[in-house]
């Protein structure tokens, strides 16, 4: 006799697992897929930044040189706008200093720094040089002012071919300036407020 074992309880059956590997497979491909196409997208879009910002550097260039007009506005711009960044008037100084010279002296040097300036001065004579240090010293625009050389110009001299074209020599002297600042910004509202 045979023996037939019948179960009528139903058991579970074991998912495949290759159904399982499939879906995970899927899954990460999609992943995958997701992520190259952002880093894609990325690139694109840096890609098209970069584009328009050397055409903007390039069509600014060529738009100012096609306007000569418009290099020239923009130095002017520039130029006001330091102007009027500067503390004081250097042309209010300039005449405040030439005020006090003698009839014969010039200036043949003026070198400008924030603090002081080197002044080259020519005179008829060393008296006058001193002189003319007395009267800036005693300028209220002025803190400190001294004397760095006095020198003769021999070069009208080297020059004369005759006593008739004989010059008598000039006196060059160099004065370093410090300014005062404070009262050079009254100097300049002064002179705004004069006619």
């Amino acid at each position: 006799m045979r023996h037939v074992d019948i179960n009528l309880i139903q058991t579970k059956t074991k998912p495949k697992e290759w159904l399982f590997v499939s879906v995970f497979l899927v899954i990460l491909l999609l992943c995958l897929f997701a992520w190259v196409w952002s880093i894609y997208h990325q690139k694109q879009q840096q890609v098209e930044n970069l584009e328009k910002l050397i055409a903007s550097q390039v069509s600014v260039p060529v738009a100012i040189a096609e306007d000569p007009m418009a290099i020239e506005f923009d130095r002017y711009k520039s130029a006001v706008e330091w102007a009027s960044s500067q503390p004081y008037s250097k042309l209010a100084l300039l005449l405040e200093l030439s005020k006090k010279l003698p009839v014969r002296g010039y200036f043949t040097s003026f070198v400008y720094s924030e603090d002081e300036i080197d002044l080259e001065v020519q005179f008829d004579t060393h008296a006058e040089a001193a002189f003319y240090l007395t009267s800036i010293q005693q300028s209220p625009y002025i803190k400190e002012a001294r004397i760095l050389s006095v020198t003769k110009d021999t070069l009208a001299q080297e020059n004369a071919v005759n006593e008739e074209t004989f010059v008598q020599p000039r006196t060059i002297a160099m004065y370093s300036i410090v300014l005062n600042h404070a009262t050079l910004r009254d100097l300049d509202s002064e002179q705004e407020g004069s006619p």
